[in-house]
């Protein structure tokens, strides 16, 4: 991994998004059937306006790397993305956006009015992830906090959530700068809990588009890092990225001492066993022409080197486009778990808990007409 953060890593991202922004707001190809609007569509952008808007954002690049390095050594997690949503409510604020700030516990919002036209919303997920940073870079985190659940963990930027936050502010200084060549009303949301598939919610249960009046946007755009080269831009209609569902599975039997394991239900054993058949799933029970995925994030049984627990949870991840691929994984899951419970003779009192936890999101399905346009 590279020391240093290339400039191209944020002005390529945010010059693209800005020129998709401006076809929407000088009247593109959408413009007309989305907002009632009449003019001509425009399908590209001036030379001269694409030169200077290239020129704007490559000047910004030192600061937007200042930014990233800065977001990136003092990652926060859901919900506590205070310091994060202070430098974006500053960063805004100076640009002449119209800010508000502590939506859904931490969110923020800048709106920029300038004229009549569609309503653009650009949303960047600002939390981290519980995991240590083993990258070596000189700005690599160094954070620990103590999670919702009373776990000390640390705390780094994995996903690129420093990034996404990174190139909303690159874009919300190009087009602040840009207000002669477009019209409409440019909305800047910067969303806490991602990881935790809670923040959107949240804001708009806080009333992000009723007590605090945020226009309801025509169009809204976002974008995600991924293992590409610098510069690849994929967009299209359809589905893109795969609905998201948890789960906590809890395996109870009976504890014991490490000596006498014919005394005790052994649901170590049955997790692990549980974990093995569960591959079978996705392996064997759904359609190789479909995707799916299954992920066993973690294990969490015993304290002791001979002591054999009665309880063991797994925590574990799905994937899947189709409504028909999650239920057959739903229900492979339960069948497995019954089956190796009845297998180890534990009565009806014990049988493994399934527990769905809140969040889950279906497939993203990009609008068509809106990708090519």
């Amino acid at each position: 991994m590279k020391s240093k953060p290339e400039r191209k890593w944020f002005t390529l991202p945010c010059y693209w998004t800005v020129i998709g922004f401006a076809l929407i707001l000088s009247g593109g190809p959408l413009k007309a059937q989305d907002t009632g609007t009449s003019g001509k569509a425009l399908t590209k952008v001036s030379t001269a306006l694409s030169a200077r808007v290239q020129s704007a954002i490559e000047a910004d690049g030192p600061r937007l790397i200042e930014i990233y390095k800065d977001i990136h050594a003092n990652p926060e997690l859901a919900f506590m993305e205070q310091r994060t949503a202070g430098i974006v409510a500053k960063e805004l604020s100076a640009l002449g956006y119209e800010v508000k700030t502590g939506i859904g516990k931490t969110g923020v919002v800048g709106i920029l009015r300038n004229g009549l036209g569609p309503v653009v919303m650009y949303r960047a997920d600002m939390d981290a992830v519980p995991v240590e940073e083993g990258t070596g870079l000189p700005y690599a985190s160094k954070v620990k906090t103590t999670r919702e659940d009373g776990i000390d963990v640390p705390v780094a930027h994995l996903c690129g959530h420093d990034a996404h936050t990174t190139w909303m502010l690159g874009v919300a200084k190009a087009m602040a700068g840009a207000k002669d060549a477009w019209s409409g009303t440019l909305i800047m949301v910067g969303q806490p809990a991602e990881e935790v598939v809670r923040g959107a919610k949240a804001m708009v249960d806080d009333g992000l588009y009723t007590k605090l009046g945020v226009p309801v946007p025509n169009f809204l755009i976002a974008q995600h890092t991924a293992p590409v080269p610098v510069g690849t831009i994929i967009s299209a209609g359809g589905p893109r990225m795969a609905g998201s569902d948890k789960l906590n599975v809890i395996f109870r039997g009976i504890g014991g001492q490490g000596g006498m394991p014919h005394l005790a239900k052994d649901l170590v054993i049955m997790a692990a066993a549980a974990i093995m058949e569960y591959q079978v799933i996705v392996a064997r029970a759904i359609d190789p022409a479909e995707s799916a995925v299954l992920t066993v994030g973690a294990i969490q049984a015993g304290t002791a080197h001979n002591i054999i627990p009665d309880r063991a949870l797994l925590k574990i991840g799905l994937r899947s486009f189709k409504p028909q691929v999650r239920d057959l994984m739903f229900k492979g899951i339960r069948n497995i778990n019954e089956s190796i419970a009845r297998a180890y003779n534990l009565p009806d009192n014990l049988m493994p808990i399934m527990e769905i936890v809140p969040g889950s999101v279906p497939p993203l399905v990009n609008d068509t007409p809106r990708s090519r346009g």
